[in-house]
């Protein structure tokens, strides 16, 4: 894994460097004696092909089909984990965190402060109640004030039922789920049953849904990861 981001900034390097005209030839050779060292330490082998577009510099031309796909592919895949970290790491975070939920329901290894329910204990955690189906709670009509719902509607099979089950037990519910942008969440084949139309990480109402394309055939075959 470390060898992708090391090759991709040798790359990015000398095509900058031979665009200003700052490399010379022998920084250039020096670089590149540097580069299939690098590559022959993690077991890539580069043929004579290749090495010789490299060494001519074409490699690095933007206008190299596949210098551009690997460069915009390598990107792409930055900027999925950059908008999965701001979803799960941040926003995620920032709703949990501001304030006490009477009901955490598939709570994780997350304390929502108030009582924890799971199909599965994950963790120790205070006030833990493990439930058996999420669309038959164990609770009273209005049992809580204040219901968290994060990042479990989507994987379920009966959403909108789900919901219902929700607002009987609760006064208050909030739901928290991938977002559209979130693409590597929100198209998670191998754990979500559907995906959500919004563009937003919170919601008071269930937001409109579509099953998720492939997800059930995919599911079948590898088995969902993550059972709710």
């Amino acid at each position: 894994m470390l060898m992708i981001p090391l090759l991709a900034t040798q790359f990015k390097l000398f095509y900058l460097a031979q665009a200003a005209g700052s490399c010379t030839e022998l920084t250039l050779n020096c670089n590149l004696n540097y580069l299939v060292n690098t590559m022959i330490s993690y077991g890539v082998t580069a043929d004579s092909r290749m090495l010789a577009r490299i060494d001519s510099g074409s490699f690095f031309d933007l206008s190299n089909p596949l210098f551009f796909i690997t460069f915009s592919g390598a990107c792409a895949v930055v900027c999925m984990m950059l908008l999965n970290f701001l979803s799960y790491n941040v926003l995620k975070s920032r709703i949990v965190n501001c304030r006490r939920w009477d009901l955490n329901i598939c709570c994780g290894k997350t304390d929502g402060g108030g009582v924890n329910a799971d199909i599965v204990q994950h963790c120790e955690l205070p006030r833990f109640v493990e439930i058996d189906n999420v669309c038959e709670l164990p609770f009273a009509d209005k049992s809580f004030g204040h219901v968290l719902c994060s990042h479990t509607i989507e994987h379920v099979d009966d959403p909108a039922g789900f919901y219902r089950e929700l607002k009987r037990v609760g006064q208050d519910v909030t739901i928290v789920l991938p977002p559209l942008w979130d693409i590597s969440a929100a198209f998670n084949f191998l754990e979500h049953r559907h995906l959500f139309l919004t563009f937003k990480k919170e919601h008071q109402t269930l937001p409109p849904y579509i099953r998720l394309p492939f997800a059930r055939t995919v599911q079948r075959i590898f088995k969902q990861r993550i059972h709710a």
